[in-house]
């Protein structure tokens, strides 16, 4: 069985959702980073969380530039153009 074999380390499942656990926590937890939304709020962090601690822990990069990067719009993480082939 595939399913027998596959494991998660360190991945949890929140009671309530992540609007729940923002709410609880609102200063973010444990929580890392933002929450990407498919609506047109886009992402969600933490509400008591400065741009600066966001910022400090984005472990993204874009596939382009490979500066650091924490949002996604589309195909491209910056705006930097993807060479043609």
């Amino acid at each position: 069985d595939a399913e027998e074999n596959f494991k998660t380390k360190g991945v949890v499942m929140v009671r309530g959702g992540i609007e729940r656990y923002l709410k609880t926590f609102p200063t973010g937890g444990f929580w890392k980073g933002k929450n990407y939304l498919f609506d047109k709020r886009m992402e969600q962090a933490p509400p008591q969380k400065s741009q600066e601690a966001l910022d400090a822990a984005i472990e993204s990069n874009c596939c382009l530039c490979r500066k650091p990067h924490s949002e996604y719009r589309g195909q491209h993480k910056c705006s930097k153009v993807i060479p043609a082939s």
